[in-house]
């Protein structure tokens, strides 16, 4: 849980569903959104401690919006949805698209999992394309000790 405190130490905010004020007329779907949000910034905190900022820095979008589409394609899986039906996919409309739903069970990586993930991905997208991701080539990584 993030804890923000005062010069004194005294804690400030334990839980971000506190920083929920009923703006949007719906304080508890608020809460849930505020913890949510907090859950994506832990993972996020913990997945950058692995792995580090090199490979979107190097990758840009492109990388970005690569993980992002094997994320939906992992919900795909997950969720069963396949194209049903002869049509191209390059010329069928949204209406003539029938999918199926079942949901299966996953072995290594749950869907809410897979929607964290792509959550995730989403605002690191906003984070690269705003230019707050330091890009960088894979020769200035090495050269900075950040590839190995």
């Amino acid at each position: 849980m993030l804890q923000t405190t005062s010069e004194n130490g005294d804690s400030i905010i334990g839980s971000w569903e506190d920083l929920a004020d009923g703006s949007s007329g719906y304080i508890d779907i608020e809460r849930a959104w505020l913890r949510k949000a907090q859950e994506l910034f832990t993972l996020f905190c913990k997945k950058q401690h692995d792995y580090g900022p090199v490979n979107i820095g190097i990758s840009g979008m492109a990388g970005v919006t690569i993980r992002a589409a094997d994320k939906v394609s992992r919900l795909f899986e997950l969720l069963g949805i396949q194209r049903v039906g002869k049509s191209s996919p390059t010329n069928i409309s949204i209406a003539e698209r029938q999918f199926s739903t079942n949901t299966k069970e996953a072995s290594n990586e749950s869907l809410r999992d897979s929607f964290l993930d792509l959550a995730n991905y989403g605002i690191i997208a906003m984070l690269v394309h705003d230019g707050d991701w330091e890009s960088m080539t894979p020769e200035e990584a090495w050269r900075l000790g950040k590839l190995c």
